[in-house]
C-alpha cells in the first residue's frame, strides 16, 4: 500500500481510505465508471454489437459462439480504445476479422466497421436516455479543486467531450486527454501509461505528485506502469481483486469511502477535527444511491433543491425533505397518486393535533400519544380509457424530477411515463401550503397526452382512511387516531370530509374545490364516495399534444380554531371564497419573499460550486425552520409544531448520520 494512504483495517475492498491532498499536485480521473455511469451504456452497446456479429458468423459458418459477457468487458474492452478492444476480444475468441479502414461504415464486418457500429449504438443510447453521474466523484472533484489540486480526465472514449458537456462537468477539469487526442498524437491506449503521462505533462506536474482514479483493470495497470504516486481503483462490479493485482494501492466500492486527511502546513500535524465536506451528503453516503441525485448537477441553482429519478428505497426520505407547510399544518412531499404502503407514506400534521391511544402488549396497557396523521388532501390520480390507475411502479419512467423551490415555498414534480401499450403521458404538479392564509393549500396538476387519443379519467379525493404507521418501531401500537364523521360531495365539484380524534375529541374539517382548465372537450364529473374517502371522477377526451389542468384548493379547520362557528362551516366558506391556484400562489410567494429578505444569510457570492452548495444547504435548513416556526405557530411549544419532527430529521440527515426522525 502506498505511504500516502491510511492503513486499512482489513484486506480487500476498503470500507474507508485516506488521501492526503498536501502530498499531491493533481488528480487524473477516468470517465466511464468513475465520473459517469456510461460504463453501463458502453457494455450494452458492446453486447449488442458483438451478439449481432456472432449471430451473423453462426448463420454463415454454423458454428455457435458464446455471448459477450461482463467478464469479457472487464478483461478485454474496458479502458481500451475501441479498435484495440475489438482486436483483443476477438483474438481471445480465436476469431479473425479484417482490419478495414476509417471509411468503413457501421455495416462493415471489419474492426473499424464494428467500432463505428458500437459508437453509433452508444451515442443513440446516451442521447435518448441521458447520462447518470456519480455524485460522490463530483463532490470529491470539487473538494480537491478547492484545496488547490489541478484535475484531468483521461479516457479512451472519443465521445469524452460530448459526455462532459452533456453533464456540464467539462469546466471541472483543467485538462482532457481522450481517444481523439490519443489518435491524433499517436499515444498508446491503456494499459500503456501514455495517456496518463500526457495528462500529467499538460497539468505541469510529475507522475509521482499525481493521483490516478480508475475503475478499469487496464486503467489501473496504466497508472502503476506510469509510476503515479497513488492509484485508486473503484470496484463497482465485484472485480476488486483484479484491480489490486493490476496495481491499485487502494480499492473502494465508491469514492464516498475516500476521506481527505488535511494537514497543517506549519506543524505537519493532521487536523482530525477538520470536517470532510464531500462526505456530508447522506444520499451519497448510502451504498447503491450514487447516481441520479441533485449533488450530481455540476452547478445547481442555489434556490432549487432537486432530485432526478425515482427510487422506491429513498421515497420516504424524499417525502420528508420535500415537505411543505406553514406552521399551522405541514404535508409530506408524497406523490399525489400514492396511498400509504411501501414505499409511500402521505402525511399531514396539525400544530398541537395530538391523540392518545392505549395498546395491550403482553397483557399490559401501554399508552402512546401521537401527533396525528390527518386526512390526506393530496389524492389525485388518472387512468387512460378503462385501464389501470396510474402507478409509477407499473410503467416505464422516461423522466422524473422532484424540485423544492425554496425561494417560492413551492413543491414541483414533473414526470413522463410510457405504459404497457406504448402510450406516453406527461404530468406536472405544483403544490403549496399557504404561508399567509394558514388554512389553505393548493395543488395544480397538468396531464398531457404525448402520443395517444382517448378518455382521460382523473380521480381527485380527500382520504380519511389514514393511520400513524410511519415509524417501524411503533408498528405494535394502535395507530387509528381518527373516526370519520361525515363525507359529502357537493355540486358542482366540492367535497367535504369531517373527522374526529378518538380520545382528544378534536374535530377536523377539510373542504376542497376542483377546477378543470384547458380541456378542449366537454368535461363530465361524477361523485365518488367510499367509506372514508370522498371525491370526484372527472372525464376529459384528449388527443396527442393536448390535456387538461386540474386545480385542487383545500381548506383545513379544527374545533380549536378561534372566531368560527364550526369547522365545517368555516372550511366550506373558505373554499367558496378562495381565489384560483395562481392567484393564491402569488400571495404565497410574496410572503416567502418577505421572509427571505429578513432571514437569508446571503453568503459572499463567490463564483464556485462550493459557494452554490453552501447557499443551497443553508437555505434548505432555513426553509424548513421558517415553515415550522412561523407566525402561525407562535402559540405552540416546539414539540407541538407540525414540522418539528421533520426539521429534526432533516438536521440529522444533513449531519451525515444514519439516524432519521419521521413523524409517525
Amino acid at each position: 500500500m502506498s505511504s500516502q494512504t491510511s492503513p486499512m483495517s482489513s484486506p480487500g475492498i476498503s470500507r474507508k481510505a485516506g488521501l492526503v491532498p498536501s502530498r499531491f499536485d493533481a488528480a487524473a480521473f477516468d470517465l466511464d465508471g468513475v465520473i459517469t455511469d456510461t460504463a453501463r451504456i458502453h457494455f450494452q452497446a458492446w453486447t449488442q454489437t458483438f451478439d449481432a456479429f456472432f449471430q451473423g458468423c453462426t448463420r454463415r459458418t454454423g458454428v455457435s459462439f458464446a455471448p459477450f459477457t461482463l467478464d469479457d468487458y472487464h478483461s478485454y474492452i474496458d479502458g481500451r480504445p475501441r479498435e484495440e478492444a475489438i482486436r483483443a476480444f476477438l483474438s481471445a475468441r480465436a476469431v479473425e476479422i479484417e482490419e478495414g479502414s476509417e471509411v468503413d461504415g457501421p455495416e462493415a464486418e471489419t474492426v473499424h466497421g464494428l467500432a463505428k457500429r458500437k459508437d453509433g449504438l452508444f451515442l443513440e443510447r446516451m442521447r435518448s436516455k441521458g447520462v447518470d453521474i456519480y455524485p460522490s466523484t463530483v463532490a470529491l472533484l470539487r473538494r480537491l479543486r478547492a484545496l488547490g489540486l489541478r484535475t484531468a480526465v483521461v479516457s479512451a472514449s472519443r465521445n469524452c467531450r460530448e459526455v462532459l458537456q452533456a453533464t456540464r462537468l467539462d469546466r471541472l477539469f483543467d485538462v482532457r486527454v481522450d481517444g481523439q487526442d490519443a489518435a491524433a498524437s499517436g499515444l498508446r491506449g491503456k494499459p500503456s501509461p501514455d495517456t496518463f503521462l500526457e495528462a500529467a505533462r499538460r497539468l505541469g506536474t510529475s507522475p509521482e505528485r499525481t493521483v490516478v482514479i480508475e475503475d478499469a483493470i487496464a486503467g489501473v495497470a496504466a497508472g502503476r506502469a506510469g509510476g503515479f504516486g497513488l492509484v485508486i481503483g473503484i470496484d463497482r462490479t465485484g472485480h476488486g481483486t483484479a484491480l489490486e493485482d493490476a496495481g491499485a494501492d487502494i480499492v473502494v466500492a465508491d469514492l464516498n469511502q475516500i476521506d481527505l486527511e488535511l494537514e497543517d502546513g506549519l506543524t505537519a500535524q493532521r487536523l482530525t477535527a477538520r470536517l470532510d465536506v464531500h462526505r456530508l451528503d447522506p444520499f451519497i453516503a448510502q451504498p447503491g444511491t450514487e447516481t441520479c441525485h441533485p449533488a450530481a448537477q455540476a452547478r445547481p441553482d442555489p434556490w432549487l433543491f432537486a432530485h432526478e429519478g425515482f427510487d422506491p428505497a429513498l421515497e420516504g426520505r424524499r417525502e420528508t425533505l420535500f415537505a411543505v407547510g406553514n406552521g399551522y399544518f405541514v404535508t409530506r412531499g408524497a406523490a399525489a397518486e400514492a396511498r400509504a404502503d411501501d414505499p409511500y407514506y402521505p402525511g399531514t400534521y396539525l400544530a398541537g393535533g395530538y391523540n392518545r391511544l392505549t395498546t395491550l402488549i403482553d397483557g399490559r396497557p401501554i399508552e402512546n400519544e401521537d401527533l396525528v396523521n390527518l386526512p390526506n388532501w393530496l389524492p389525485l390520480t388518472f387512468r387512460i380509457d378503462e385501464g389501470e390507475w396510474f402507478d409509477l411502479r407499473r410503467v416505464e419512467i422516461l423522466e422524473y424530477r422532484l424540485t423544492l423551490d425554496l425561494r417560492r415555498g413551492l413543491y414541483l414534480r414533473t414526470l413522463r411515463v410510457r405504459d404497457a401499450h406504448g402510450r406516453e403521458t406527461r404530468l406536472a404538479e405544483r403544490r403549496f401550503v399557504h404561508m399567509d392564509a394558514k388554512h389553505l393549500a393548493g395543488q395544480h396538476v397538468t396531464i398531457t397526452s404525448e402520443n395517444w387519443s382517448g378518455r382521460l379519467t382523473v380521480r381527485a379525493m380527500l382520504d380519511g382512511d389514514v393511520a400513524n404507521t410511519g415509524v417501524p418501531r411503533y408498528k405494535a401500537f394502535e395507530s387509528r387516531n381518527l373516526r370519520v364523521c361525515d363525507a359529502a360531495a357537493i355540486a358542482p365539484c366540492f367535497m367535504l370530509l369531517q373527522v374526529e380524534t378518538t380520545q382528544s375529541q378534536l374535530r377536523i374539517a377539510l373542504a376542497a374545490r376542483i377546477d378543470v382548465r384547458g380541456a378542449n372537450d366537454a368535461v363530465d364529473k361524477r361523485p365518488i364516495k367510499e367509506a372514508a374517502r370522498i371525491g370526484y371522477d372527472i372525464f376529459v377526451d384528449v388527443t396527442p399534444g393536448t390535456g387538461a389542468e386540474f386545480e385542487k384548493i383545500v381548506a383545513l379547520y379544527t374545533s380549536r380554531d378561534r372566531a368560527i362557528a364550526d369547522p365545517e362551516t368555516a372550511a366550506r366558506t373558505a373554499i367558496a371564497r378562495a381565489d384560483s391556484f395562481d392567484a393564491l400562489l402569488q400571495a404565497h410567494e410574496r410572503i416567502w419573499g418577505h421572509l427571505w429578505e429578513r432571514t437569508d444569510l446571503d453568503p459572499i457570492d463567490v463564483g464556485s460550486d462550493e459557494a452554490d452548495d453552501t447557499h443551497l444547504a443553508v437555505r434548505l435548513h432555513l426553509f424548513h425552520l421558517l415553515q415550522t416556526a412561523s407566525s402561525h405557530s407562535m402559540s405552540w411549544t416546539p414539540a407541538s409544531q407540525p414540522g418539528a419532527g421533520m426539521a429534526r430529521g432533516i438536521a440529522a440527515t444533513s449531519s451525515g448520520t444514519n439516524s432519521s426522525y419521521s413523524l409517525s
